[in-house]
């Protein structure tokens, strides 16, 4: 068996953060997680320290794993499935990060996104641009947790916003209810709708 089916077989088997750290052995490596088709980071549950250093590193560490990827991964595969979960956003570098990798997502034809950031002090929450999802033609599962849904001037208005989407969860989002009301409206197939402690 070649090493690039070996490393093929490895990569998807590993958690992606676990993936990314792998991939600085070499550029071998690094080629195959940018083409992974399943993305999942996770940060995990925060490190209790008296002086919070800890935590501030740990969640360093996971930004700039993102931020890695946000600037590295140029591949225009099909990728099935994002998920973002973050157990400290903070709201000003981390917004920047995680609108890029939305963006980068978006384009490679996603079929899942799953984002909860969970915020450090509330009530900033992470604001994502409307624009950005409705461009997410391919999407059949959006799930959102801990964000801001915010309508930039230059939405554009279709008729069918997310023609393929199924399943819709909105848990603790903040939108305009012109935003709620474009996301649901341009779905035709959507058979699962949960609005949970979301505000208007």
């Amino acid at each position: 068996m070649a090493v690039d089916d070996v490393i093929h077989q490895i990569l998807p088997l590993l958690p992606t953060k676990s993936a990314v750290r792998m991939s600085c052995l070499s550029k071998q490596w690094q080629a195959v997680w940018f083409s992974l088709s399943i993305l999942d980071f996770d940060e995990g549950d925060p490190a209790h320290d008296s002086d919070n250093k800890l935590e501030k590193l740990q969640h360093t560490n996971f930004i700039n794993i993102l931020d890695r990827y946000c600037r590295n991964a140029k591949n225009k595969k099909l990728l099935e499935k994002f998920r973002l979960r973050m157990t400290t956003f903070s709201i000003v570098r981390d917004s920047v990060v995680v609108n890029k990798c939305l963006s980068f997502a978006v384009g490679r034809s996603l079929k899942e996104l799953d984002i909860s950031l969970r915020p450090k002090h509330r009530p900033f929450l992470c604001c994502l641009s409307l624009q950005t999802l409705l461009d997410a033609k391919s999407l059949t599962t959006l799930s959102l947790e801990f964000v801001r849904i915010k309508v930039d001037d230059n939405t554009s208005y279709y008729l069918e916003t997310l023609p393929s989407l199924k399943s819709l969860s909105l848990k603790s989002v903040q939108l305009i209810s012109e935003a709620l009301s474009l996301l649901v409206s341009g779905c035709p197939s959507i058979e699962y709708l949960s609005l949970c402690s979301c505000t208007f």
